[in-house]
């Protein structure tokens, strides 16, 4: 069974991230935050490895420039 505790909270990649919060705001990241957390969650249970900080935030980068591209 996987460890889901191994995933980086919410607080610990907002802290690696100021740059991106400073761009797209804090609440916009959070929720990015939180939606690709739960999708690492979900692969987790499914069987898949848990990624790390470092992958989640570059996910989360990517979640953000496609809403933006949606938008524009």
């Amino acid at each position: 069974m996987t460890d889901l505790r191994q995933l980086p909270s919410v607080h610990e990649l907002l802290a690696q991230c100021s740059d991106l919060v400073a761009l797209e705001g804090h609440e916009r990241v959070v929720r990015a935050l939180r939606a690709v957390l739960e999708d690492a969650r979900r692969r987790a249970r499914e069987g898949g490895a848990i990624p790390d900080a470092a992958h989640i935030l570059a996910q989360t980068r990517q979640q953000l420039v496609a809403q933006a591209e949606q938008i524009a």
